[in-house]
């Protein structure tokens, strides 16, 4: 019973890290939440306190497909647009 219990844990762990990689998580994508993380942020938090991290991931996952979506629609190419860098 113990050993399904951790597999059920590592697996979900590795889901999460893998779903919110596809999905396009990254911190700032959803603007004006608690839980707003990349996919190493949701995978720790899950790993570190599951009870907790793994239904907030499960609660917030429409969420951040719908910001992927959006955020892919807009940059299609998968460039982000960040500040450019002056050399001297």
């Amino acid at each position: 019973m113990g050993e399904l219990m951790v597999v059920v844990y590592l697996g979900t762990v590795v889901w999460v890290y893998f779903d919110a990689q596809a999905m396009g998580a990254r911190r700032g994508l959803i603007h004006n939440a608690t839980f707003d993380m990349g996919p190493i942020g949701w995978a720790l938090s899950c790993a570190l306190l599951w009870i907790i991290g793994f239904p907030a991931y499960l609660a917030n996952r429409s969420q951040i497909r719908v910001a992927g979506e959006r955020e892919r629609a807009r940059n299609p190419e998968g460039k982000y647009r960040r500040k450019p860098t002056y050399r001297r």
